[in-house]
């Protein structure tokens, strides 16, 4: 049985990744989070978790920051970013940043099952930004130095 958490501080928004998850996996475990600090207890716990589906804009973390943890607490596991931001650069940083795929809130639910599908099954589904980002070194010197920090 797949484990997937949601982490996201809309309840609406919630519900809706749960029955898009119920769609795909209908007997999945799901654990819901709504900040950051319940999402990495979550992500701590002795249960294995198989999917991460997180909104970047969580009300105690900064960005992307909440991606950066969660990819070093759980190495193996896809993460999808879940954004209501159309700025190319989030999803390019996302990219940088190691989640699985990044999604924008206003996709379809067929784009959202099938996305959490790939995602899952280990594809990286990240569309390309239409314009290049100036700060995509910067992102990429900064990602080489985070991966050097312990999880702590």
């Amino acid at each position: 049985m797949k484990r997937i958490l949601i982490i996201d501080h809309q309840p609406l928004i919630r519900e809706a990744l749960r029955l898009a998850v119920r769609s795909v996996w209908n007997q999945a475990s799901i654990i819901e989070a709504s900040c950051h600090a319940d999402a990495e207890r979550a992500g701590r716990s002795s249960a294995a978790v198989d999917l991460v589906i997180i909104d970047p804009a969580l009300p105690d973390v900064e960005g992307l920051e909440s991606l950066v943890i969660l990819r070093k607490t759980l190495p193996l596991t896809p993460i999808v970013v879940f954004s209501s931001s159309r700025d190319p650069q989030v999803a390019a940083a996302s990219y940088i940043l190691g989640a699985s795929a990044h999604m924008p809130k206003s996709a379809m639910m067929s784009e959202i099952t099938e996305t959490l599908r790939r995602a899952a099954s280990g594809e990286r589904v990240l569309v390309a930004p239409k314009t290049p980002c100036a700060s995509i070194d910067k992102l990429k010197t900064a990602h080489k130095r985070l991966e050097t920090l312990s999880p702590a």
